[in-house]
């Protein structure tokens, strides 16, 4: 969290649309089909379940960051008095965003790694190859 600059206390929003996306870095790609919030925790449970299965042998890129805040006024408050406090910070993730990138491994490694992550996450997941 050092380099990102944080939202304080914005909208919540709507998230509509379609990501456009437009090229790979590296081999293999995994997308979101539909559009949601991640959070921070459900962010480094990914990026645990991609370590376990690549180790050594591959390299990843994340291509995704928990910038806007969400709020939350606690039980028992009365109506009014401001916004509530800042209770986490999530990422935007709209349909078709690129999660994640990873090279260097084979086909049934990014189906087990997919099939894991879509446990973890609250959206559907989809892998995709680089086209040369």
């Amino acid at each position: 969290m050092n380099n990102i600059i944080l939202l304080k206390k914005s909208h919540r929003g709507k998230i509509r649309g379609i990501f456009n996306l437009k090229f790979l870095n590296l081999y293999w790609g995994i997308i979101s089909l539909n559009s949601g919030f991640i959070t921070k925790k459900q962010l480094d449970t990914s990026i645990f379940i991609i370590n376990k299965f690549v180790k050594k042998i591959g390299t990843y890129n994340i291509c995704i960051k928990c910038i806007k805040s969400l709020t939350k006024k606690s039980l028992k408050t009365r109506m009014g008095s401001g916004k509530g406090s800042i209770e986490l910070y999530v990422g935007i993730v709209k349909k078709n965003k690129l999660l994640f990138e990873i090279s260097k491994i084979m086909f049934k490694t990014i189906y087990l790694i997919t099939k894991m992550l879509s446990y973890k996450l609250p959206f559907k997941l989809q892998f995709i190859k680089k086209i040369y």
